[in-house]
Order: structure tokens, then C-alpha cells, then sequence
């Protein structure tokens, strides 16, 4: 696994919770607009507004999610190279075991702090 494939792994569990956040735009009971996002309750006057909402909440979760992978793979390979483990790249033998090493303790941590 290279790291454009785990990228768009990433990207696709993304845009799997965008499809099940859509689930959560829902008609305004309140009178203040036409329809609502949950749980944060924005109203808008259109469905439309309300997707392109979460469309750009969505995106704006993308960035920093591969942001915060990008810079939790750096201190990741720097933590294994500083223990002795040769230089990582794909041309590592153990590239693989390492990505997914790497991918289920990103995926700990993901689900820590969503606690």
C-alpha cells in the first residue's frame, strides 16, 4: 500500500460519512428557516444550501484531516527511524507491514479522541 492508495482510502471513508451526514438535513421545526442541519441546527432556506453547507464542512474536514495525517505519518516514520528502523520509503522491505502498522494506530487515535 502506497501512500496515495491510503489517501484514498481516507478520501472514500470521507465521503461515506458525508452521505451519512446528508441523513441529518432535515425540515426546520423551529420557523427559522425552511430546513436544518443536525446536530449543530444551521437553518437554511433551501435543501440545497443546507448540502452545499455540508458539502463545504465535509471539504473543510478533508483538509484537515489530511493535514493531520500527513503530519502524523512524518512524526510516525521520524519515531520508527529514530529507534533504528532504516529509512522509510517504498523501497523499505517492510513497507507494507509499516503503512498498515501506521494505518491502525492512526485509526486508534482517530477513534480516542472521538470518544
Amino acid at each position: 500500500m502506497n501512500i496515495q492508495d491510503e489517501m484514498d482510502r481516507i478520501f472514500k471513508v470521507q465521503q461515506d460519512n458525508l452521505e451519512n451526514e446528508r441523513k441529518f438535513i432535515q425540515r426546520c421545526k423551529n420557523g427559522v428557516g425552511e430546513w436544518e442541519v443536525l446536530p449543530n441546527f444551521e437553518t437554511f432556506d433551501t435543501r440545497k444550501e443546507a448540502e452545499d453547507f455540508l458539502d463545504k464542512e465535509c471539504e473543510r474536514k478533508f483538509k484537515e484531516l489530511g493535514r493531520d495525517f500527513i503530519n502524523f505519518q512524518d512524526d510516525f516514520y521520524n519515531l520508527l527511524e529514530k529507534y533504528g528502523v532504516d529509512s522509510i520509503d517504498i523501497e523499505h522491505p517492510e513497507f507494507n507491514k509499516i503503512c498498515n502498522l501506521r494505518n491502525k494506530v492512526f485509526d486508534f487515535i482517530e477513534n480516542e479522541v472521538a470518544k
